[in-house]
C-alpha cells in the first residue's frame, strides 16, 4: 500500500472495526454476519497479540504510551510502520 496517502491507509480498519461492532451489537443476516464477526475478532485478537509482543518497540514511540497502545490496537501494523519511519528519520 505504499501509493495510497497515510490516512487512506487508516481508513479501511476504521471501516473494518466499525463492521465487526455494528454486527456485534446489531447482527447482520447471512454470510455477511460471519464476515463482520471473523473480522472482528481477528483484528481484536492479532492487535492485542501486536501490544503484548511489541509493547517494547511501541513504548520507543515519539507519542505518548496511551496513544501509542491505542493506535496499535487500531491499525495494528500500519501504525508500527509508522513508528519505524519517525525512528528512522530521527
Amino acid at each position: 500500500l505504499p501509493q495510497l496517502n497515510m490516512n487512506t491507509r487508516y481508513h479501511l480498519p476504521l471501516a473494518l472495526w466499525t463492521l465487526g461492532i455494528i454486527n456485534f451489537f446489531m447482527p447482520f443476516a447471512g454470510f455477511l454476519n460471519y464476515f463482520a464477526t471473523f473480522i472482528f475478532w481477528l483484528l481484536l485478537i492479532s492487535h492485542l497479540i501486536e501490544c503484548v509482543i511489541l509493547k517494547e518497540r511501541i513504548l520507543s514511540s515519539t507519542d505518548a504510551p496511551v496513544k501509542a497502545f491505542t493506535m496499535t490496537f487500531l491499525f495494528g501494523v500500519i501504525y508500527l510502520v509508522s513508528i519505524e519511519t519517525r525512528a528512522a528519520k530521527g
